[in-house]
């Protein structure tokens, strides 16, 4: 996704565009991008991203027109789900911080539930995924979400 928005803004397709960011592998992509910003905090050099207190305060203080996020599991009741704690808090404060929310993920995590939720289905605006699912894709349809397939 983040390839495919360098692209639109490098091009002019967007303007007045501005992008925050805790990964450095997303960092790396938006490197040419102008009012891209870096939200610091604890480096995680597996994951290559900031995470921790700094993060989150930061994150607190933003408001998002719209929110792009991956999800480790999808489910009707389950919710949005990830394995890893800081991000679920993270992403859980991104989610009440932004008025559109768009979830990216394959279509292998639908129906899914894993460890830890940060949203529930009511909050997402837009899945972004695969056509490989379309039997829980209709589901969902039947909850109100839009789904965009890639």
């Amino acid at each position: 996704m983040c390839v495919a928005l360098e692209k639109r803004i490098s091009s002019g397709e967007l303007n007045n565009v501005r992008i925050f960011i805790r990964s450095l592998v997303n960092l790396n992509i938006f490197h040419k991008i102008p009012n891209v910003f870096c939200i610091g905090g604890i480096y995680r050099h597996a994951q290559r991203d900031f995470n921790g207190y700094i993060s989150e305060n930061a994150i607190g203080q933003l408001h998002f027109d719209k929110c792009f996020l991956g999800a480790d599991g999808l489910d009707v009741d389950g919710g949005i789900t990830t394995v890893d704690f800081s991000s679920a808090r993270l992403n859980s404060i991104v989610v009440s911080k932004s008025y559109e929310k768009y979830i990216l993920t394959d279509s292998s995590k639908l129906g899914k539930i894993s460890s830890i939720r940060y949203a529930d289905i009511s909050d997402v605006t837009c899945l972004i995924t695969d056509s490989k699912n379309p039997g829980y894709c209709d589901l969902l349809s039947e909850k109100k979400i839009i789904i965009r397939n890639v």
